[in-house]
């Protein structure tokens, strides 16, 4: 299978030649053309405008002052759509190639078959292009296609919207094994054998972008949708049924607009609790950056990174984490692609300390660098052990995507919503809580 992702290189041309060029040729010129036009959208999103690609004519003759490209961007985008399209093609004809072998060999009626997407692809819809750049439907609303082994021809479609949390629950109810009562997201079977779920608020979340920080939380009611961004801090509401496409937003928060806040308030505060570190990198070097350490944490629950699986390695002993991370720019497709922040989450409650100690490229860091609202402070690292509340930081603006990639490492804590009564709180703990917004 070819995964259907920029930089949109298909194994054969949906147009017979690439309008006479060498391929690589082509789609790099396609590209320079597409970052020509991307930055004069995103100006135009700024100003108000937020055009949509069949809008570009429009807005030109309106503002016949401004510098555009000569070249109309919708005939760009077309070429790169048709790109996209044919990557989509191409996996779709081996997908029914597949098919035809599991049946061919006896196979289809005892597989569990799920197709989806993680993601979709924005081209101009809202002022911008590629994925990971905002959370509109064109991003977010994603194919998914279930088939159990004992379905016959018989074909559901359900409006019902659900949230890829909600596969493993689905896989293993499926296969009549306890789903454990921590996972998140709900089995879909009952959906699959023709009932319903229970009713829910979908969330999704968006916390990093190429080139400028961002977090970002959507939830969806019914009809009714929420985009909101933590760091410019204004809300987006949406009629879905009488706007799909989320091009005229709401003048005001829907009746259910409340619950809906509180859900991205929840979930927020759900999936950051507990003690992040960030490792960096520069972009675009050439040094072969490598953190190499150990993090001690009594009593840590889970432990997660946030990196290619081939760029790291972790062990645990007990309370003891020790970690590899390779930084270097070698087998990616993109240097701008090149992953500069390696997060690390520990989950950890209020009462829990931590001791650092790590080398970059085999030299000792003295001190890792925790976000505050006002700048930067430096942590000394080393063996002895500090609580998790001295590194308590604002939880809007400490996100992985306001960390420059420096070469340093940076750390804080989000401590969980329930974890400690204001009663129990010393003055110190409640004036740093209530100066970063927690309380």
């Amino acid at each position: 299978f070819l995964d259907p992702h920029g930089a949109y290189r298909p194994k054969t041309p949906l147009f017979g030649d690439y309008q006479g060029q060498d391929r690589n040729a082509y789609i790099s010129d396609l590209f320079e053309r597409l970052l020509g036009g991307g930055p004069q959208h995103r100006k135009f999103a700024e100003d108000g405008f937020g055009i949509r690609v069949e809008q570009y004519d429009e807005v030109i003759a309106s503002r016949p002052d401004e510098e555009f490209s000569p070249e109309p961007i919708r005939d760009i985008v077309r070429a790169a759509i048709d790109l996209y399209d044919t990557e989509i093609t191409y996996s779709d004809d081996y997908l029914r190639e597949t098919l035809d072998i599991l049946e061919e060999t006896g196979q289809l009626d005892n597989t569990i078959i799920v197709f989806l997407s993680d993601h979709g692809e924005e081209f101009f819809e809202h002022a911008d292009w590629w994925h990971g750049r905002s959370l509109y439907n064109e991003v977010i609303r994603v194919p998914l296609v279930i088939r159990q082994p004992q379905d016959k021809g018989d074909v559901r479609r359900s409006d019902e919207f659900v949230q890829t949390v909600d596969i493993a629950p689905t896989i293993l109810d499926m296969l009549d094994i306890p789903i454990p009562e921590e996972m998140e997201g709900l089995s879909l079977k009952p959906i699959l054998d023709g009932g319903a779920i229970e009713d829910r608020l979908i969330y999704s979340s968006l916390n990093h972008k190429l080139d400028k920080p961002t977090s970002e939380s959507a939830t969806v009611d019914g009809a009714y949708k929420l985009i909101v961004d933590h760091f410019a801090k204004t809300q987006e509401w949406y009629d879905l049924d009488n706007d799909p496409s989320e091009q005229s937003p709401l003048e005001s928060a829907p009746e259910n607009g409340d619950a809906m806040v509180a859900r991205i308030d929840e979930m927020r505060a759900r999936s950051r609790a507990g003690l992040h570190l960030v490792f960096t990198s520069p972009v675009l070097e050439e040094q072969k950056d490598v953190y190499e350490g150990t993090i001690t944490v009594p009593n840590a629950g889970a432990v997660e990174m946030k990196y290619p699986e081939d760029r790291y390695e972790i062990t645990r002993d007990g309370d003891t984490i020790t970690f590899r991370i390779n930084m270097d720019n070698e087998g990616f497709v993109l240097e701008v692609h090149k992953p500069t922040h390696a997060h690390l989450f520990i989950e950890t409650d209020m009462e829990s300390s931590v001791a650092f100690e790590a080398t970059l490229n085999g030299e000792q860091i003295e001190s890792i660098s925790k976000p505050i609202p006002d700048g930067f402070e430096a942590l000394t690292t080393g063996a002895a052990p500090v609580p998790v509340t001295s590194l308590i930081a604002d939880a809007t603006r400490s996100s992985v995507s306001v960390i420059p990639p420096d070469g340093l490492v940076y750390g804080w804590y989000i401590p969980p919503a329930d974890s400690i009564g204001v009663d129990q709180m010393d003055e110190t703990m409640r004036e740093t809580l209530e100066g970063l917004g927690y309380l």
